[in-house]
């Protein structure tokens, strides 16, 4: 019987193959060495205000007015205009947006429970299409915005919104009531401060020396004591009330510092139920 190359050499091709896959067991079991980079502190200072400055457009247009749905944008010029509808992936932006702010201390965990439950409570009364999301809304009056329509796209972006809140929720038990998240978030919002100021070229003496102590004040670790932390947000919603006093009329200064002080109402709101 003639012989037949073709076959040898398909033959011995299977064979080398099968006798490389130990080989390459062994190379797809290797751990993969990620090479992280460390962001240096001013790099992180700056993150950190962007991340903040973030969050205070939220915090700012989302509210009762708007049922407690995230505007699409907020035009500053030539007039300032809000456009009062929003879209699946707004919806889902602002959650991941409430979960890192409490991640970074400019809210307490139950301002975020409380915030959640009212956004929740809001798509729960949208008109859906088949289960669906549609794609605009009006935040006023909760009509559908004309198309109706369902997007795909955005609908898979609640979707994942949604998986990352559950996790969320699910790990709040593992938290502490107050920590030093919150000196953080307030620290954060103190270098916006600082940045503003700085544009304005105040060199308003008691002002600066207000700032000051605000930045030092912050600096300082808190015991994890209710009674440590209630003197520390006494002190620090006096310095912060001696700080606007000394503004002189800044509003574009003054709805940050307003935000401190609502945070620290918060955070002694949660004191007095706890351990009055």
């Amino acid at each position: 019987m003639p012989k037949q190359p073709q076959y040898e050499i398909f033959a011995i091709g299977f064979i080398l193959l099968w006798m490389s896959f130990p080989i390459a067991a062994r190379f797809l079991s290797y751990t993969l060495v990620k090479h992280g980079k460390v962001i240096e502190q001013e790099g992180r200072l700056l993150l950190r205000q962007v991340a903040r400055r973030t969050w205070h457009y939220f915090e700012t247009f989302v509210g009762p007015d708007d049922n407690w749905l995230p505007p699409d944008n907020h035009q500053i010029f030539p007039q300032p205009v809000t456009a009062h509808r929003t879209s699946p992936t707004n919806i889902g932006l602002y959650l991941l947006s409430l979960m890192t702010a409490r991640d970074f201390g400019y809210v307490t965990t139950s301002k975020f429970i409380d915030l959640l439950k009212l956004t929740l409570a809001t798509m729960e009364k949208l008109e859906l299409y088949e289960g669906h999301f549609l794609n605009w809304y009006d935040t006023n009056s909760l009509a559908a915005l004309n198309p109706k329509y369902v997007s795909t796209v955005d609908s898979g972006n609640l979707a994942g919104y949604l998986v990352t809140a559950r996790e969320a929720c699910l790990e709040i038990h593992k938290s502490f009531v107050l920590d030093s998240k919150i000196t953080q978030g307030l620290e954060d919002s103190v270098h916006v401060i600082e940045s503003e100021l700085s544009a304005t070229k105040s060199n308003n003496p008691e002002l600066l020396s207000e700032l000051k102590t605000l930045k030092n004040l912050l600096k300082k670790p808190v015991a994890d004591t209710f009674s440590d932390w209630k003197k520390f947000f006494n002190v620090a919603h006096k310095s912060f009330e001696n700080f606007k006093e000394n503004l002189r009329n800044s509003n574009d200064i003054s709805c940050w510092v307003d935000a401190c002080l609502i945070q620290l109402t918060e955070a002694q709101s949660n004191i007095a139920t706890l351990a009055p």
